[in-house]
This record gives C-alpha cells, sequence and structure tokens, in this order.
C-alpha cells in the first residue's frame, strides 16, 4: 500500500462508513449468547476479538455479511453495550486458554484480532489453526518486525495502521469474504513490500 493509497482511505474513510452504515438496520435482531454456552458449541464462521474502535470499523462489515459472528472483548463495558443492542458477544480475555479452549473454532472461518500484542495474536494464530489450518486471519501491528513476525505464524493478513488502516482492511473483507486464496494474494504482496521497508530503514538509521 503506497503513501498515497493510504490517504485514500483516509480521505474518504466517513464517506464509506456513511455507505456502510445505510445496511445495519438488517441486523438488528441478533440472539445474545451467553459465555456458559459456547462450550463444545460452534462460535459462528466469524470471530472478532476486540470491538473498540478498530473492531467497530470491521464490525459495520462483518454484520452486512450473511455469516454468524461473534465478538470478544476484555472491556465490560464494551461488551454490556453489544449485548444491549443484540449483538453475540461475551467478555472475555484472549490470552486466557480456558476460554480459546472452550470455543470451538472447527468451523469458524475468519478469525479477527484488533488487540496488536504480539504474543496474545500469536496464542490465537496458534491455537484456531491447530483446529482450522485454513482460517482467514487477520490481526493488527504496530511494528514492521513484529508484522513479519505475525504472518510467519501464520497469520493471513496483518492490518498496520500507519500503512493501511482499518477501513481498507473492511474494505477487503468485503470484498473477499471468505476466500483464503484472495487474502494470501495480498499477504504475499504486503510481507514483499514490508521486507523492502524493513531494509530501507536499516540503512537509514
Amino acid at each position: 500500500m503506497t503513501i498515497a493509497g493510504s490517504s485514500y482511505f483516509i480521505t474518504y474513510s466517513e464517506r464509506i462508513y456513511a455507505l456502510l452504515s445505510n445496511y445495519l438496520s438488517i441486523f438488528e435482531k441478533k440472539t445474545k449468547i451467553s459465555e456458559k454456552d459456547f462450550k463444545n458449541k460452534n462460535t459462528g464462521e466469524i470471530i472478532l476479538f476486540g470491538a473498540d474502535r478498530t473492531g467497530k470499523n470491521i464490525l459495520n462489515v462483518i454484520e452486512n455479511s450473511k455469516e454468524r459472528f461473534l465478538i470478544i472483548d476484555y472491556n465490560p463495558k464494551i461488551i454490556k453495550d453489544l449485548s444491549k443492542r443484540g449483538y453475540n458477544s461475551i467478555y472475555g480475555d484472549a490470552s486466557n486458554l480456558e476460554l480459546l479452549n472452550e470455543l470451538n473454532f472447527k468451523e469458524s472461518k475468519m478469525l479477527i484480532s484488533t488487540i496488536s500484542d504480539i504474543e496474545t495474536d500469536i496464542l490465537l494464530i496458534k491455537t484456531i489453526l491447530k483446529s482450522n489450518k485454513n482460517a482467514i486471519i487477520i490481526v493488527i501491528a504496530h511494528k514492521i518486525e513484529d508484522a513479519i513476525k505475525l504472518y510467519e505464524e501464520g497469520a493471513s493478513y496483518v492490518i498496520m495502521p500507519h500503512f493501511l488502516g482499518s477501513i481498507h482492511a473492511s474494505l477487503m473483507i468485503q470484498k473477499y469474504g471468505l476466500n483464503i486464496e484472495e487474502f494470501l494474494k495480498e499477504k504475499s504482496n504486503h510481507m514483499e513490500s514490508l521486507k523492502k521497508s524493513q531494509e530501507l530503514f536499516k540503512h537509514t538509521k
């Protein structure tokens, strides 16, 4: 993604958000699922860890898909708000192995984490890949070396806010849906760009 491309999505982010918001009414009726209901049960085709500002941008897109989805967040206020609005959501810590072991990742086709903690994201990547090696995994990194590490661990795509932004990631989800081949193409192009940037930064230090 070039600087010009990044600027494009920043400039038009409000317009894109407004466009996506037109479809929100379709998904007003959703059933809340309690934490005790998740053990050994399918948690949905899409799982979103973290519903903060970045997560909300992505949520606006995935809720328009026909796939069932689950939101997990460590902030009780966010979960309370989501539950009131009828979203499938539970309170939980993504680094909690007990919680992860209760989730059924076998039928989950996409996992999105906006946590931006590399150790937690690596744990999520390893956990879901054990159950579903074909799952699409989207995470966030703020450093080039972290992004490369996450790719090496098995992430399908790494959002880098300074280079890309969650708006573009949302558009990718909308465009590619659950087609992992398209995400892997983006992954290959992004890794090549990151490595070139890494080499450039080494020479400028």
